[in-house]
């Protein structure tokens, strides 16, 4: 039979840990997780690695598609997400229209992107073309 008098001063510190880590979770002021990238900075990652003539034929499209206007319309989303979130009362039917609103969203950034592409990709010189089919996909965002 185990003498759980011997395991009592292991199982107060572990809950004392626990009990720590969680306050501190809770507590600490943490910047958000990364997210994906915004679609303006996709497109500015694959101009990088093109010619100046090249680049601004994937700019253009890009204008062409309205991409940098979704920049702007997906942080106005991410700020208003945050303000339903900290709001009381929370309303959750306004938060789950919100974030079905920003799914929506991207996945039309990245029909767009797609669109971009198609425009201007055979306008492209074939060492741009080349360029372009050696990236991989775009890492997460980094949070600032």
């Amino acid at each position: 039979m185990m003498d759980f008098r011997r395991l009592r001063p292991w199982v107060l510190t572990a809950s004392l840990l626990a009990n720590g880590f969680l306050a501190g979770v809770l507590v600490v002021d943490r910047p958000p997780p990364p997210g994906p990238p915004k679609p303006g900075d996709i497109v500015e990652r694959m101009a990088a690695a093109l010619s100046a003539d090249d680049a601004r034929m994937l700019r253009q499209a890009a204008a062409d598609q309205g991409l940098h206007d979704v920049d702007r319309d997906q942080s106005e989303q991410h700020q208003r997400i945050g303000t339903l979130m900290r709001a009381e009362p929370f309303d959750a039917e306004a938060f789950r229209q919100a974030v079905t609103e920003l799914a929506s969203r991207r996945e039309q950034a990245g029909d767009r992107i797609g669109k971009a592409l198609i425009q201007a990709i055979p306008q492209m010189s074939a060492a741009g073309r080349q360029a372009l089919s050696r990236l991989g996909p775009p890492p997460p965002k980094r949070s600032d």
